[in-house]
């Protein structure tokens, strides 16, 4: 819609570029880097600034936007030993798991996969990361 002028803007979550959406070129993206501060202060650290790489969508310069983490949840009753080879998949394969057009804006890396802001890791998580990381 877009592209055909039926609408003017959208706001949409996804992965940088979003492959499923089609974008006019050029597309300009709003800078949304400057809110992300202000929303970490009122509730608390699930927000952070993040950059979109110029030319992620054709035309587009480097922008910042707001991101939220993704959290992997599980029921306290799943097994240990499930949820270390869950977290040791995504230390170990963590490079494989995120889809090369969105590197640089999709995070999986095991030195991050800790921040679960409040809420608490799992014991068999805990293991897998006292492991690795100490």
């Amino acid at each position: 819609r877009l592209t055909d002028g039926d609408i003017d803007a959208l706001l949409w979550a996804g992965g940088v570029p979003t492959a499923a959406l089609a974008v006019p070129d050029p597309l300009r993206l709003i800078d949304l880097g400057a809110l992300a501060a202000p929303l970490r202060e009122r509730y608390g650290p699930v927000y952070d600034r993040v950059a979109i790489p110029a030319d992620a969508y054709p035309g587009s310069p480097a922008v910042h936007t707001i991101g939220v983490a993704n959290l992997l949840l599980a029921a306290a009753t799943l097994p240990d030993e499930t949820a270390a080879a869950i977290v040791d998949l995504l230390v170990r394969h963590a490079d494989a798991l995120v889809p090369a057009e969105a590197a640089g804006t999709q995070f999986l890396d095991g030195r991050f996969l800790i921040g679960t802001g409040t809420v608490p890791l799992h014991p068999g998580a805990v293991e897998v990361y006292r492991r690795w990381h100490g």
